[in-house]
């Protein structure tokens, strides 16, 4: 919800082309934060294939 709110705003100051552009960043950047932040709360060690099967499980 807070990330469409977020979209909008940009959207209404700065046009749809510079909030997508954005939004694309932040996603971005998101998916690694997530994945690092999965394998240090779960302890996951595995690199590879395997700990990449181990840590999706815990991805919203």
């Amino acid at each position: 919800m807070v990330n469409a709110l977020w979209f909008l705003a940009v959207e209404d100051r700065f046009g749809l082309e510079a909030a997508v552009e954005l939004n694309e960043k932040v996603w971005e950047e998101m998916g690694g934060r997530s994945a690092r932040e999965i394998k240090k709360r779960f302890e996951i060690k595995e690199g590879g294939l395997k700990g990449f099967l181990r840590a999706i499980k815990y991805f919203p």
